[in-house]
């Protein structure tokens, strides 16, 4: 978040910057499904090449996870919906098998 606050490196457009959009998209997807944003900062930290249901599934178990992760990972169901949320924001895109 430190990069997105320091104004000299964000290139600025005329109705804005890509930032700009990007935070305004996720603070509204925070406002409205905090489990949705939750998701996106954790796969933030993962390799954006392929990240499937299947990679969260056992996680759901551990004992430290937050209940908003639990809830997410207890099925498949669960899971899609994140998705979608992020796919209507253009905050993730999905490869066609």
């Amino acid at each position: 978040m430190q990069l997105i606050s320091d104004k000299n490196t964000i290139r600025e457009y005329p109705q804005g910057s890509i930032v700009t959009t990007w935070t305004v998209s996720y603070n509204f997807i925070k406002e409205k499904n905090v489990t949705a944003a939750g998701m996106l900062q954790l796969w933030a930290c993962l390799n954006n090449n392929d990240i499937w249901y299947g990679l969260f599934k056992n996680l759901q178990r551990w004992s430290c996870a937050p209940d908003w992760f639990a809830n997410t990972t207890c099925n498949q169901i669960n899971f899609r919906k994140i998705v979608r949320t992020l796919l209507a924001f253009s905050l993730i895109e999905m490869e066609q098998e």
